[in-house]
């Protein structure tokens, strides 16, 4: 998770297994739907309200079974993360937490 962090603040972008799995992670620790539009949004900095909803809002909306099948996706088992990532310490875990609420906070 914090590769998939460091990535999309570096590069306000990351690719669809990573938002997915990133995503799923912030559903996981409660984020409500709008609330996680607002974050993507904000953290794809370099794109425009347009070109966020063309582009990435369906995804979103999908993850929490809003759109598609209606499938309610839960986070990525520990065992699924691993064949995405080195092995990591909770406290980056708690880390990503924090920091996602402070960012839903401002």
């Amino acid at each position: 998770m914090e590769h998939l962090h460091d990535e999309l603040r570096r590069e306000k972008h990351t690719k669809h297994g990573g938002r997915m799995q990133y995503g799923l992670f912030l559903k996981g620790i409660g984020l409500s739907l709008e609330q996680a539009l607002i974050f993507w949004q904000t953290a794809f900095a370099n794109k425009t309200p347009d070109e966020f909803n063309k582009q990435y809002a369906y995804n979103v909306r999908h993850s929490y079974g809003m759109e598609g099948k209606r499938t309610d996706y839960t986070p990525y088992r520990y065992e699924k993360n691993k064949t995405h990532r080195k092995k990591r310490r909770n406290a980056s875990v708690l880390f990503l937490i924090l920091i996602c609420k402070l960012i839903l906070t401002h």
